[in-house]
C-alpha cells in the first residue's frame, strides 16, 4: 500500500481508549481502518477495497513489564526493534529474530507481517515467541489472547492466528515475548562454491557435526556465496568453526567474528528488502532450493535463501516490464508446486497488483481463513481487501 491515496487521514493515539475510540468512531462513519507502525511493510499485499484511516501506533511503544529472571517481556506494539533490542541488551537477553530496518520497524508490524531472517533455522520464526497479546476488535474492545508466562496455555491461541495476518483481524495494542540469553560470542565462515554443487553442498551442511544457526545463501553470477553462523560460548564456536573448515578441506574460507558477524546477518536480512520493480518469497522443502535458484541468475533475478529452511528470496536486477514478470512468475510457481511449494508477490507497482495474483491458486485452508476473517471482523473494517483472508 505505497499508494496511500486509500487514506483519508492518519491517527496517532496515544493510549488503547483513545485507539478504542477511533474504531468505534470509524464503525459508525464506514471507514476501513489501516494499522502502520514503521511503515516498512506498507508495500506488501493487495490495493484496499475501501478508503478509510491510517492508525500510526508509534505514540503507543511503552515498556509495560519486564521480569528479566522469567525471561520474558511485554511491551506495547508501537516499540521499535532498535529500541527493544537496546532494552534487552542491558540484561544480556534477546529476540533472535532478524528484522530488517529495525530502527523504523516497530513490534507489532513485525508480528503482523511475520518477518524473520537468516536465523529462523536455528531460532525458529516470531510465531515461536510471542506468548501473548491484546488487540482492538471490530467493536472496539480490547481483547487478550495468551499471558505473560511460558507455560500459558488457556483459550483460544490468538497469538498464532494474529502473527502474519497484515493486521486485518484487529489492531494489535500490546505483545509478551518469549526471550533467549544474548550468546557469549558469534562468529560466520563465509566461502563459494559454482552453483552447480550448491545441491551436494547443502546436503553436506545438513549432515554436519556443527550446529548453525543459519545456513544463507546468495547468487553471484554463475557461484554462490554461502555463509554459516554459529552463536554458543566461546570454545563451542571455535571448535565448530575448525570443524566446518575440516568437512569443506581445500575450500576458501572467511571467518567474521563478533560485531563483524551481527553486522554481516543484519545487512543479509535488509538485503532481502531491497527495493525492486518487484520483489517474491519462495516457500519450498529445503531439499528443492538448490534446484529452484539454478537460472534465477539469468533469468533476471537478484537472489537469496534462507537455504536450509527452504525459502528463496527473489527481486527483479533491474527494470522488468510486467508482461514478463506474469510469465517469470507462472514459472516460479510451476517449479515451486512441485516440491509442494508456493510463490507469493512481496513488492510490485500498485499498477500491477490488478493484474498480479499477488498469493497464488487458493490453499486448501484458503476457505477457513476468510471464514475467521468473517467471524472475527464481519464488516471487514481491518486492512479491507489487502489481504488472503479478505
Amino acid at each position: 500500500m505505497e499508494d496511500l491515496s486509500s487514506i483519508r487521514q492518519i491517527v496517532r493515539p496515544g493510549s488503547t481508549a483513545e485507539l478504542s475510540e477511533i474504531v468505534r468512531s470509524a464503525a459508525g462513519d464506514n471507514f476501513g481502518l489501516f494499522p502502520i507502525g514503521g511503515g516498512t511493510m506498507m508495500h506488501v499485499g493487495r490495493p484496499p477495497s475501501r478508503s478509510g484511516i491510517g492508525v500510526d501506533l508509534t505514540a503507543m511503544n511503552e515498556v509495560v513489564e519486564y521480569p528479566a529472571r522469567d525471561m520474558t517481556i511485554t511491551v506495547q506494539a508501537g516499540m521499535t526493534v532498535d529500541r527493544l533490542r537496546q532494552i534487552l541488551s542491558a540484561e544480556r537477553q534477546r529476540l533472535p529474530i532478524d528484522i530488517p530496518f529495525a530502527r523504523r520497524a516497530t513490534i507489532g508490524g513485525s508480528i503482523a507481517a511475520h518477518l524473520s531472517g537468516p536465523r529462523r533455522f536455528g531460532f525458529g520464526t516470531l510465531r515461536d515467541y510471542v506468548i501473548g497479546l491484546r488487540f482492538i476488535d471490530d467493536h472496539g474492545h480490547e481483547v487478550q489472547g495468551g499471558g505473560r508466562v511460558v507455560k500459558n496455555v488457556a483459550g483460544y491461541d490468538l497469538c498464532k492466528l494474529h502473527t502474519g495476518a497484515f493486521g486485518s483481524l484487529g489492531i494489535i495494542t500490546q505483545v509478551t515475548l518469549k526471550l533467549r540469553p544474548l550468546p557469549e560470542t558469534h562468529a560466520c565462515a563465509s566461502f563459494s562454491c559454482p552453483r552447480g554443487a550448491l545441491a551436494e553442498v547443502l546436503n553436506r551442511l545438513h549432515a554436519t557435526a556443527t550446529r548453525p544457526v543459519y545456513v544463507e545463501v546468495q547468487g553471484e553470477a554463475d557461484q554462490c556465496r554461502l555463509t554459516v553462523g554459529f552463536e554458543e560460548n566461546a570454545s563451542a564456536v571455535a571448535w565448530q568453526i575448525d570443524q566446518i573448515q575440516h568437512e569443506f578441506p581445500g575450500t576458501a574460507m572467511q571467518v567474521i567474528h563478533g560485531d563483524a558477524a551481527d553486522d554481516r546477518v543484519q545487512m543479509m536480512t535488509e538485503s532481502i528488502h531491497a527495493s525492486a520493480v518487484w520483489s517474491w518469497k519462495a516457500s519450498l522443502r529445503s531439499s528443492a532450493v538448490a534446484g529452484f535458484v539454478q537460472d534465477l541468475s539469468e533469468r533476471g533475478f537478484v537472489w537469496q535463501s534462507h537455504a536450509l529452511s527452504g525459502i528463496v528470496w527473489g527481486r527483479a536486477a533491474g527494470d522488468m516490464p510486467l508482461e514478463q514478470a506474469i510469465d517469470e512468475l507462472t514459472r516460479l510457481r510451476r517449479a515451486a508446486e512441485d516440491s509442494q511449494g508456493s510463490v507469493i508477490v512481496w513488492r510490485c507497482p500498485s499498477a500491477w497488483k490488478a493484474k498480479l495474483d499477488l498469493y497464488g491458486p487458493d490453499r486448501p485452508d484458503g476457505r477457513l481463513m476468510r471464514a475467521i476473517k468473517r467471524q472475527v471482523d464481519p464488516h471487514d473494517r481491518f486492512n479491507p481487501g489487502r489481504f488472503i483472508g479478505s
